[in-house]
């Protein structure tokens, strides 16, 4: 039996041509087409992961959203003011307070005295709220005056300008001026004129004091005055009390003081009310005798811890 030739695969130089014109030739390490096809394994499937929600950590405050127009905190209106012939307060209170106010004065033995405890709340019973705050100053202070007419604010001796445009207001001025500057912080004629409002008669005591006025003046200043005129804002008790060396209050500082010191229960004026419309205060004796003795009422403005502040402005 003849036996078969084995089967030849194609020459080498077969095998180049074709590569020349571009035909693919299976290579001599290429796996024959009838081999089988090798498995891929298939993966392993994992573990699922577990998925943890996220910690949120607060690290700063809360932020608060502002409006789209922001209101500005408001503005105390103004407590001094200058018409153009000089500043004037408008807020007496407030101006004791803030540091155009001048230090209360220690080196002065009147100014020291009247700077007592007791002496404003003495005031306050006299006087009206912003009167007895401009006296209290003016007789505390050496130098520094508030006119309890105008509320100008100036120093004795400076040079005020007038309060008329014309100047007349000044034709009576001249060295009592100056010494009606001291008694009473009136800074002019013209508001002097202002003070005599419930007395007319009393323009003698310009620029004098009760130990220099004539007995006439004093006894037409003790009288009732005009009676057309109900309310002159205190200024005929203040022409009153500011001619007296002690403001006529010497009697009922030591009743007064023991009333804020607590040694006295009672109240010197049986009252917390003002008294000034009331009473008829007189040159020497600046109100009528003490009442009865029967309130015990305090007033939160006359505490001693608030005169103090007063005091020390």
């Amino acid at each position: 039996m003849a036996s078969e030739k084995a089967k030849k695969g194609p020459s080498k130089r077969h095998l180049e041509r074709k590569r020349a014109r571009g035909i693919a030739t299976p290579e001599a390490n290429d796996p024959p087409s009838n081999a089988p096809t090798p498995e891929i394994p298939e993966p392993t499937p994992s573990a699922p992961a577990v998925v943890t929600e996220p910690q949120v950590v607060q690290a700063y405050a809360p932020v608060t959203i502002l409006p789209a127009v922001t209101v500005l905190p408001t503005v105390p209106p103004p407590f001094i003011h200058d018409p153009g012939n000089g500043p004037r307060v408008l807020d007496v209170s407030s101006f004791l307070h803030s540091p155009f106010a001048e230090p209360a004065c220690t080196t002065d033995p009147r100014c020291y005295d009247l700077g007592a405890i007791e002496v404003y709340p003495i005031l306050h019973r006299l006087l009206p709220p912003d009167v007895a705050l401009i006296v209290y100053y003016n007789v505390t202070r050496q130098v520094g005056r508030i006119c309890p007419a105008c509320r100008r604010i100036y120093r004795v001796g400076d040079e005020l300008q007038p309060h008329l445009l014309d100047g007349k207001d000044r034709q009576h001025e001249g060295p009592q001026t100056r010494r009606e500057q001291m008694i009473s912080g009136l800074c002019s004629w013209m508001c002097f004129a202002i003070a005599t409002y419930t007395h007319p008669g009393s323009l003698a005591s310009w620029g004098k004091t009760a130990d220099e006025m004539d007995d006439s003046v004093i006894d037409y200043l003790n009288g009732p005055g005009d009676p057309n005129v109900t309310n002159d804002e205190g200024l005929g008790q203040l022409l009153r009390m500011t001619r007296c060396e002690d403001l006529g209050i010497l009697d009922f500082r030591e009743p007064m003081l023991a009333y804020l010191e607590g040694r006295s229960p009672v109240d010197p004026w049986g009252s917390n009310s003002f008294v000034y419309q009331s009473q008829t205060p007189v040159l020497y004796q600046i109100v009528d005798p003490l009442p009865v003795q029967g309130s015990s009422d305090v007033s939160a403005s006359l505490e001693p811890a608030a005169v103090s502040e007063i005091r020390q402005q």
